[in-house]
């Protein structure tokens, strides 16, 4: 059997579906080599279908979404979001100010 020729693969694969045996055993039973069987399974393989996202390998993760300040064991600061970094420069600075004078 011409192998090369599409359809004639495809009747040969398809008797192995439904053969219920392992490619090596059809293989035997057709005295195919399986070697052959399997550089034609290559050839004739339909490509694997395009990615819809072009975006890349990389998987956004979802990450926490609130952010919490601890100062001490008796003060806990939680946010929604990140604060702004000036903002949070100007809470550290003048919490460290208000420490200082006490």
């Amino acid at each position: 059997m011409d192998f090369k020729v599409k359809q004639n693969w495809q009747h040969f694969f398809n008797q192995y579906l439904k053969s219920g045996m392992s490619k090596t055993e059809f293989c035997r039973s057709q005295k195919v080599a399986p070697s052959r069987f399997f550089y034609y399974a290559n050839l004739h393989r339909e490509p694997a279908p395009a990615p819809n996202d072009k975006s890349g390998p990389f998987v956004q993760l979802a990450g926490k979404k609130d952010f919490t300040i601890r100062i001490n064991n008796s003060v806990s600061l939680t946010f929604d979001s990140v604060p702004d970094a000036c903002w949070m420069a100007n809470f550290v600075k003048s919490m460290g100010e208000a420490h200082a004078n006490t």
